[in-house]
């Protein structure tokens, strides 16, 4: 039995770095989708300041939040792809989270600057006539 729990402890070690191991083919799209809030958050607090609104450190946790659900889904999307064979899973999930940070980034373009914002081309050509 002291054999047996010995090596259950002895293979819980390895697992920070199996598990590290495993969801490095998502430390790219991680990467990507940390750059797009911290850019949305950046521009959110411009656009405060330009409005004359009182930046408050409630609002920054909601950031840390925002962060850790984004970092489960690319996660759960790394692990969906290679369990259930779902090609591109985390690609899309990623492209996903990236275009709601920025239609953000658009929303406080436009409230900092006045002006209609980068999308706005963009959603024109998509727009129906």
């Amino acid at each position: 039995m002291k054999r047996i729990v010995n090596r259950l402890i002895e293979g819980l070690q390895h697992l920070p770095e199996l598990l590290l191991a495993y969801f490095l083919p998502a430390a790219g799209q991680l990467g990507i989708v940390v750059l797009a809030v911290f850019t949305d958050t950046a521009t959110g607090i411009w656009a405060a300041r330009r409005s004359g609104e009182k930046i408050h450190s409630r609002r920054f946790s909601d950031v840390i939040g925002k962060l850790t659900v984004y970092l489960l889904l690319i996660l759960l999307s790394r692990a969906a792809e290679d369990i259930f064979q779902i090609n591109h899973l985390l690609a899309l999930t990623t492209m996903l989270l990236v275009g709601l940070e920025l239609g953000s980034v658009d929303e406080n373009f436009q409230k900092a600057t006045g002006k209609k914002g980068l999308l706005k081309p963009l959603k024109d050509l998509f727009k129906r006539k």
